[in-house]
């Protein structure tokens, strides 16, 4: 075959990759849409922000790390001698076996990146595509503008990017594969009413499995969950206050996106008939609209470096907590 492209779609999470990169392929096919909306209900933020600031401190929460896909992963050391010389043959390989593939390459060969040509960076990239005859793959990933979009990677300047990546962290060893899980996947009510009552609870979503899971994983740190995320948001104005974080807008993405999300899942439970009418969804739309305008907010303190801008962002998201649990207290009330 000369050339193939496995579908993808616009995800609608793009504050951390490794959600971009997983809906960008479940959201191409439309029977999971479903699953999307019985998920990526939660949030959590590790409580001591200062420390784990350079880390994914913020972010959704979902009990199942990849939901709707099926992953394989390869370690690079076992074929290290083999991958760095024909890494293009073996990713052809995968996308003929319908295969995404994400892994770990030296940004400095990659022309569409930031660190083309100038700095030595590790990274992760995702392979949806590939074409003989022009010679090039196709990726899915942040451009130099900071846009998430497709791009095209030369065979040659990817064989190098590949060649010269380096494990800094344990995760960047391995090569992952995933495939749509071509099931079936029937939204589930009452899972919906129990993750958003987690939600409301600000309860850690594991907490009813906990008992067969190795209790050392990923939340030994103390975490807030749910509606407590809205604590950390102050905690971390205060750390911006007082100059003792740098501008990292991802936690604001990252809430903005989360009501992006359920403003949608609002119309899809009306179109569902689960509700009888949009206005549940009608008021939720200032919730939405109050985090974009702190998330517009953040891009402004970001350019002028005025702290009473904190403050204001402050006061919309206290306005934003109180406002989203009145609307999701009446959702849970209405739906059966």
């Amino acid at each position: 075959m000369s050339r193939k492209i496995l579908p993808t779609a616009a995800p609608p999470i793009i504050s951390y990759l490794h959600h971009a990169y997983t809906l960008a392929i479940t959201r191409a096919y439309p029977q999971s849409i479903s699953h999307f909306y019985n998920n990526y209900i939660s949030l959590r933020c590790y409580q001591e922000i200062a420390q784990y600031r350079n880390y994914d401190y913020f972010n959704f929460y979902n009990f199942h790390y990849y939901p709707g896909l099926v992953r394989e992963q390869i370690s690079r050391d076992l074929l290290s001698d083999y991958l760095n010389e024909h890494i293009v043959d073996f990713l052809i390989r995968a996308v003929d076996k319908n295969f995404y593939v994400l892994l770990y390459v030296d940004q400095y060969y990659i022309s569409a990146s930031r660190h083309y040509q100038t700095t030595h960076f590790t990274h992760d990239v995702f392979v949806h595509g590939y074409d003989n005859d022009e010679r090039q793959l196709y990726l899915k990933g942040y451009l130099k503008n900071g846009s998430f979009s497709d791009y095209q990677v030369s065979y040659e300047d990817f064989t190098a990017a590949y060649a010269n990546g380096n494990d800094y962290f344990w995760w960047q060893v391995y090569i992952n594969l995933f495939q749509f899980d071509d099931g079936d996947y029937p939204f589930n009510v009452g899972y919906l009413k129990k993750q958003i009552s987690d939600y409301l609870q600000a309860k850690n979503p594991q907490d009813d499995v906990l008992q067969f899971i190795n209790p050392s994983g990923r939340f030994q740190q103390p975490t807030n969950f749910g509606v407590a995320t809205y604590d950390s948001l102050q905690e971390y104005f205060q750390l911006m206050r007082d100059g003792e974080i740098g501008n990292d807008i991802r936690p604001l993405q990252v809430v903005w996106e989360h009501k992006k999300i359920m403003l949608d899942r609002l119309a899809y439970l009306h179109e569902q008939g689960y509700l009888p009418d949009l206005s549940l969804h009608n008021q939720y739309e200032e919730v939405k609209q109050k985090t974009e305008m702190a998330r517009s907010l953040f891009l402004k303190y970001e350019r002028r470096q005025d702290k009473s801008l904190i403050d204001m962002m402050a006061q919309f998201m206290d306005e934003v907590r109180q406002s989203e649990i009145a609307v999701l207290e009446k959702l849970l009330a209405e739906l059966p």
